[in-house]
């Protein structure tokens, strides 16, 4: 448990079902949400593959850093 910013917790599910699913979820979320919550979820979702490289790294995993440095390339073609 920590305090910080609840989108946090969504980051990952939007990096990796979507924005409808999240939305689905966020349907049933009680604590109060405001205006910003998925634009700020939607930006931690972007660092989602410098997560991978770095679990990719702790745990010598050749497959997360590839993919992790992959979709890091494709973020920055766009």
């Amino acid at each position: 448990m920590s305090i910080g910013d609840p989108a946090m917790d969504f980051a990952d599910l939007l990096d990796s079902y979507g924005r409808a699913f999240v939305e689905i979820i966020l349907a049933s979320y009680l604590p109060e949400r405001d205006t910003t919550f998925l634009q700020r979820a939607s930006f931690y979702a972007g660092f989602m593959p410098f997560h991978e490289v770095l679990f990719g790294l702790i745990e010598s995993d050749e497959s997360h850093i590839q993919r992790g440095v992959k979709r890091i390339q494709q973020a920055l073609a766009e």
